[in-house]
């Protein structure tokens, strides 16, 4: 169920898992269930989004933008070259960037479609989200309206790279001697997870430090351990 304070929606991580397997029944039907890459730009497309690269801030420290009302957007161009056009809604502009950040980015950019469509769109003032570093890779404790926000765009962003089911498929094919132990692995830098890390990172193409924080989320190992 969603609860409603003002314009913010709130949903459990259960629910958001939920909501992916959902979308990508939906749209991408067997990726909820099988461990594979899921195909993010096939994904955009059946979403009706258009895809730029393009660098937001001087500093790079803005990783992607989504926009939800037509209007200028400021940016400069993978060549370097300096643009001020008009976007309509449904555009979502990633910065340039051949790393897993910008896939994880692009999740989060779709996560913010699905969920927040009510919050930024239909007249309101703020006809964008732009996604910042920090939000996806720092320390981030939710503690505004937007933080909040942000953390349900990246929950749902691993949600949908990650499926559950076939998240869990894949973590007991990398251990398929497991017996009824508490916990199937037993903390970082044991041969456990490490063989379990390799294993998701080869079949969902996340980053490592993506894989950890799902084993965590779904109770493969102890938090302490971390």
């Amino acid at each position: 169920m969603v609860h409603q304070t003002d314009t913010l929606p709130r949903f459990s991580r259960c629910r958001l898992d939920e909501l992916a397997r959902s979308t990508l029944d939906e749209l991408m039907p067997g990726c909820s269930d099988k461990p594979q890459t899921t195909d993010l730009y096939r994904l955009a497309d059946s979403l009706g989004l258009a895809i730029l690269e393009g660098y937001l801030s001087p500093r790079g420290d803005i990783l992607g933008m989504t926009v939800f009302g037509q209007g200028l957007v400021e940016y400069v161009t993978p060549s370097l070259e300096y643009r001020c056009e008009v976007m309509e809604e449904g555009t979502v502009m990633l910065m340039p960037d051949p790393s897993l950040r910008q896939r994880f980015t692009l999740a989060h950019e779709i996560s913010h479609w699905l969920l927040h469509r009510d919050v930024f769109g239909y007249g309101r003032q703020a006809l964008r989200c732009l996604c910042r570093e920090t939000a996806l890779f720092g320390d981030f404790s939710p503690k505004t309206q937007e933080d909040w926000l942000e953390w349900q765009a990246n929950a749902m962003a691993s949600c949908l790279l990650m499926p559950v089911a076939a998240f869990c498929r894949a973590v007991y094919d990398a251990n398929p001697h497991f017996s009824a132990r508490p916990y199937l692995v037993e903390g970082i830098e044991t041969p456990s997870c490490e063989r379990t890390v390799e294993h998701i990172c080869r079949t969902f193409d996340v980053s490592r430090t993506a894989a950890r924080i799902r084993l965590r989320q779904l109770g493969f190992f102890r938090s302490s351990a971390d």
